[in-house]
C-alpha cells in the first residue's frame, strides 16, 4: 500500500519476501524477529535509533513469528507500522495482535491483507478497535472476511474516531456487508441515528469485493465519504439529510421530547442556527409551524 505509507526518520526493519530467497531471507526473518526479541527485553527505549516500521510481507513468519512481534510491542515505544501480509496468521495470531491493540499507544498503521484471518479475526480485531485509539491505517485485504465479519468491524467504527483508512478490498462482504459499511457513515433512518455515525474515516477501500451485486451501494460509500473531508462533518451530514427531507427533523424533535426531553437542546441548536442562515427558508417553515419547533428556537435564543 504505497499511497498509504508515509515518510519516517526512525530505522526501519524491512525483509524481502521468503520466495525471493529462502535461506537467505529465512536467516533475514529470523534476525529480525531477534530484533523484536530484542526490543522486549531492553529497558532502554529511548526512541532514537528505534524501529519505526516493520515489514515482514511474504515470509510466513506465522501465529509464533506474530507471538515474538506482540511480545516486542509490549514494551517498545518505537514501533509505528507493521506490515504482516501473506504470513499464514491465523485467528491465534489475530487474537494476540487484538489483545496488544488494545493497549498500544504507539502503532498507527497495521497491515494484515492475504493471511485468511476469516469473520471471526475481524470480530477479534474489531473488538480491539473499540478501545484502540492511536491506529490510523488498518489493510485487511484478502482475508476471506463475510458479511458478519464486516458487521463487527462496522459496530466497531461507531465507537472508534481515529481509524482514517480501511481496506477491505478482495474480501466477499456480499451486498448486506456493503449495506452495514453505508450505514455505518450514514444512517438517515432518523437524525440520532445519523448523528451517531462515523464522521472520521476518510477512505473505505473495496476494489474487487464479491458478492456485491448491487454496485450502487459501493458508489454511495465513495460519495458519503467525501463529506468526511470537510470540517464539521457530522454537523454537514444533517444539513444535507435535512434539505433533503425536512420532515426528518420534525419527526427527531417530536420522538425526543417524548423519549428524552433534555436531549435535543443538547445537539439541535447549533443545528437550528445553522438552518437558520440557509437561504431557502422552506425547511425553517417547516419547523415554525410546529410547537415543539417553536420551543426550540426560542430555547436557542438564550443560549
Amino acid at each position: 500500500m504505497p499511497l498509504l505509507r508515509r515518510a519516517t526518520t526512525h530505522s526501519v526493519v524491512k525483509i524481502p519476501s521468503i520466495s525471493a530467497s529462502f535461506s537467505t531471507c529465512r536467516d533475514s526473518v529470523e534476525s529480525a524477529l531477534y530484533i523484536c526479541d530484542a526490543q522486549h527485553t531492553d529497558n532502554d527505549n529511548d526512541n532514537d535509533g528505534g524501529i519505526d516500521a516493520i515489514f515482514l510481507g511474504g515470509n510466513h513468519i506465522g501465529d509464533r513469528g506474530v507471538a515474538r512481534i506482540v511480545n516486542g510491542l509490549e514494551d517498545c515505544i518505537q514501533y509505528r507500522k507493521l506490515y504482516l501480509c501473506d504470513n499464514r496468521i491465523s485467528q491465534h495470531g489475530v487474537n494476540l495482535l487484538s489483545q496488544s491493540l488494545r493497549c498500544n499507544k504507539t502503532l498507527i498503521e497495521l497491515s494484515l491483507g492475504d493471511n485468511n484471518i476469516s469473520d471471526e479475526g475481524a470480530r477479534l480485531l474489531a473488538s480491539s478497535l473499540k478501545e484502540n485509539d492511536t491506529l490510523e491505517i488498518l489493510n485487511l485485504e484478502n482475508n476471506g472476511i463475510g458479511c458478519e465479519g464486516t458487521k463487527a468491524i462496522v459496530d466497531a467504527m461507531l465507537h472508534n474516531t481515529v481509524l482514517q483508512y480501511l481496506v477491505l478490498s478482495e474480501n466477499p462482504i456480499g451486498d448486506d456487508g456493503a449495506k452495514a459499511l453505508r450505514r455505518c457513515i450514514w444512517d438517515t433512518s432518523s437524525l440520532l441515528n445519523l448523528h451517531r455515525c462515523n464522521h472520521t474515516l476518510l477512505s473505505i477501500i473495496l476494489k474487487k469485493v464479491t458478492r456485491v451485486k448491487d454496485g450502487r451501494i459501493l458508489r454511495d460509500i465513495k460519495s458519503f465519504l467525501k463529506v468526511h473531508r470537510t470540517q464539521f462533518a457530522a454537523t454537514r451530514k444533517v444539513l444535507l439529510c435535512v434539505r433533503e427531507n425536512p420532515w426528518i427533523l420534525i419527526k427527531y424533535i417530536l420522538r425526543t421530547r417524548e423519549d428524552n426531553p433534555g436531549l435535543e437542546l443538547a445537539i439541535m441548536p447549533r443545528i437550528l442556527s445553522l438552518l437558520a442562515s440557509q437561504p431557502d427558508l422552506a425547511t425553517m417553515n417547516i419547523i415554525m409551524q410546529t410547537s415543539p419547533g417553536m420551543f426550540l428556537l426560542r430555547a436557542n435564543s438564550r443560549t
